[in-house]
């Protein structure tokens, strides 16, 4: 038992003794019983907020009108969740109104799938009201309820379930994934920052391959990226024969077939972060460019390898052109240090007698380029080099005297 596996029995201890109910819920439960190890643990309860809090000495009301504390326990933070109830979805994201409930059943029922709906006491025993440890056993995506209404409460759950189906390898009940294919055009409902990361999760997960098949067939991914159109994705999972990759590197791939300003309006539309977009552009750029650095020297690979990104475009160019990709990959390997401390600087060239001007930039850059190729070991080398180069850049500029 964990740390935070440890503060969770805690809090349930804590409640338990104060006369309330408590259990562990959701993904934590599943995990346990699919012998994964928990990311993190939520209780619920039949404890208002106002009563959690009371109990505890360090808390932050995170969710308070949906009745969520967040307890901070033995250096750990652990969710407690009062029973609920939920009223109508008008923004398919969150319930107009909730009721707490006196029955945990009552909050299983609400909750997206079967096997996000199990329990565990005290004592370890699982508590299900709806039929997860059946499903998980047949290893099957299910709503709980109506699929119709769990969707149209949230239509983010379309994309979990595709996301849970690739990730455990589960099939979605054919009810379920009907449901999402007549309702995917809700999608839009739901913010692209909410959808970019279920996106990236899936595509981060074990069976990315699933995850596209899935989002191709219930029509979601034409619905999340118009430019596919009707264009089937088999060509793509056709290079996919890995697992557990860099979610980036298979969007990459995913969007390997447009142009780059489709791949541009994409990447904005996502809403991906900075380094995120800068990642994504320096592979997509340079991913059908690298048949020009197999030959190059030293230098010009290592200002490569200065880009972010470059990792990512690598893995692509391997997979697409083996052979050309194994032999950029050794030379890579070969590289120790892409960006070394400088043997010379701008200040290095002022105190040498040099005024500064546009020629800096130039002569430091065949200076680094010498060093990078491992023509020069020495701040004295470096000097001699960027004096030749001074000279030629500069028409024979005399160093100037002090």
């Amino acid at each position: 038992m964990n740390s935070t596996e440890m503060a969770a029995k805690e809090v349930m201890n804590t409640l338990l003794s104060a006369g309330f109910e408590a259990y562990l819920v959701g993904g934590c439960v599943r995990d346990k019983i699919m012998g994964n190890a928990p990311k993190d643990y939520d209780v619920t309860t039949n404890a208002t907020p106002i009563e959690v809090m009371a109990l505890f000495s360090k808390t932050v009301a995170v969710g308070i009108n949906f009745g969520v504390v967040r307890v901070q326990i033995e250096g750990a933070e652990i969710e407690v969740a009062t029973y609920r109830a939920d009223g109508e979805y008008t923004d398919g994201r969150r319930p107009d109104t909730v009721t707490f409930s006196k029955t945990v059943k009552e909050d299983v029922i609400r909750r997206d799938f079967t096997i996000n709906g199990l329990l565990m006491d005290e004592r370890g025993e699982v508590v299900d009201f709806v039929g997860g440890l059946l499903d998980i056993e047949n290893k099957v995506i299910r709503a709980i309820g109506d699929p119709y209404k769990r969707f149209q409460e949230d239509s983010l759950r379309m994309l979990r379930a595709i996301r849970f189906a690739a990730r455990f390898g589960f099939e979605i009940e054919p009810g379920t994934f009907t449901a999402i294919i007549e309702m995917a055009d809700t999608i839009h409902r739901v913010s692209q920052e909410r959808i970019t990361d279920e996106i990236l999760k899936m595509l981060g997960g074990p069976n990315s391959t699933l995850a596209l098949r899935l989002l191709s067939e219930s029509s979601l991914l034409v619905k999340i990226f118009p430019e596919f159109g009707a264009t089937s994705v088999d060509s793509v999972i056709d290079k996919m024969y890995f697992s557990n990759v860099d979610a980036l590197m298979v969007l990459v791939i995913l969007l390997s077939e447009f142009g780059e300003q489709e791949f541009s309006n994409i990447v904005n539309r996502m809403k991906l972060s900075t380094q995120q977009k800068q990642i994504l552009i320096t592979a997509f750029t340079y991913k059908s460019r690298l048949f020009e650095l197999v030959d190059a020297d030293n230098a010009t690979i290592a200002r490569f390898m200065r880009l972010p990104g470059y990792k990512i475009a690598l893995d692509v160019f391997r997979l697409e052109n083996v052979v050309a990709g194994a032999k950029l990959f050794v030379k890579i390997c070969a590289i120790e240090n892409p960006n070394p401390t400088p043997l010379l600087t701008g200040n290095d060239l002022i105190k040498a007698g040099y005024k500064p001007g546009p020629a800096f930039g130039k002569v430091l850059d065949i200076v680094e380029t010498c060093q990078l190729n491992g023509n020069i070991t020495t701040k004295e080398a470096a000097l001699n080099m960027a004096k030749i180069a001074m000279a030629a850049a500069t028409n024979n500029l005399v160093v100037t005297q002090e």
